[in-house]
């Protein structure tokens, strides 16, 4: 039997998780000096009041003790673990993971252990991780899953909009240059999770209906038959914008097509900042180095 893995930073909400059999390991995240554990109790309006607030908001890695820890059990009780993780570009933490599952791979021979970036974040990497868990659900051999997860992660894209670059910038994700847009007088800026795991500027709009509006026209552009997949509209704390763009991409695919909506966790959350919108679809396979 196999173990379907991710983490707070594929932002699959906890009933989306056990609905698909997935688990969790739980991310730390620290508002000023008081560490909380994103996963399934997150307190969304006070994480997004810190923020708005101006507290320091950050994200710690785990080390490979904290990975083995949590990896053990699942071994221990003769299952196999296949981890499906948030872009490595992003986080220095899967350079632990690497040391935890190396150390575990001697530990438990006999049982099959894979760890896959999916080079993409939020409900990009997640819509993957989903149809990965269904693949499981359905019974796929462990080989399999791992080689459908590689061969297929460049087919989901991730597109946003954030009301400000400030928290990308802070955490080291855009560049200062890149940043300044955000302080420009109700200009929103575009960036999409980039085929190699970046988040990579596309361009900037004024207000957020525009905003909205072009995110549709990215789905509609570089969309892969997107409307027979699920599709995800997200919100950061800004639940009445993220309606309205759910809207926007109901009109435009119809009541048939398989839209969820929900809101960033903290693991994002911490570095795209309050009032973001997302959408993610399945789109035209991306050529991932």
């Amino acid at each position: 039997m196999t173990v379907i893995l991710t983490d707070p930073g594929s932002d699959i909400w906890p009933e989306l998780a056990n609905e698909y059999g997935i688990e969790y390991i739980d991310m730390p995240y620290f508002i000023e000096n008081d560490e909380y554990m994103a996963g399934k109790n997150f307190d969304s309006k006070a994480f997004y009041s810190a923020m708005r607030e101006g507290k320091n908001v950050t994200t710690s890695s785990l080390n490979p003790q904290l990975y083995e820890s949590v990896l053990t059990p699942y071994l221990e009780k003769g299952q196999d673990v296949l981890y499906l993780h948030f872009s490595g570009q992003l986080s220095g933490t899967f350079n632990h993971l690497k040391t935890a599952v190396d150390i575990l791979k001697e530990k438990f021979p006999e049982r099959k252990i894979a760890f896959v970036d999916t080079k993409n974040i939020s409900m990009g990497a997640g819509l993957l991780i989903l149809d990965v868990a269904k693949l499981n659900q359905n019974g796929m051999p462990f080989d399999e899953l791992v080689t459908f997860a590689e061969q297929n992660k460049g087919n989901y894209s991730t597109y946003f909009y954030v009301d400000n670059l400030k928290y990308l910038v802070r955490g080291g994700r855009i560049s200062k240059v890149t940043g300044f847009v955000g302080s420009l007088l109700n200009i929103k800026p575009l960036l999409h999770s980039s085929a190699d795991g970046k988040i990579e500027s596309i361009g900037k709009v004024k207000g957020k209906k525009a905003a909205m509006q072009e995110l549709v026209n990215y789905m509609k552009k570089f969309g892969n038959n997107e409307a027979k997949h699920k599709m995800v509209v997200l919100h950061a704390d800004a639940e009445e914008d993220g309606k309205a763009l759910y809207e926007l991409v109901r009109k435009e695919y119809g009541d048939d097509a398989e839209i969820l909506f929900g809101s960033v966790g903290p693991i994002v959350g911490t570095h795209c900042g309050p009032g973001t919108c997302a959408v993610f679809f399945y789109g035209k396979p991306q050529v991932i180095n």
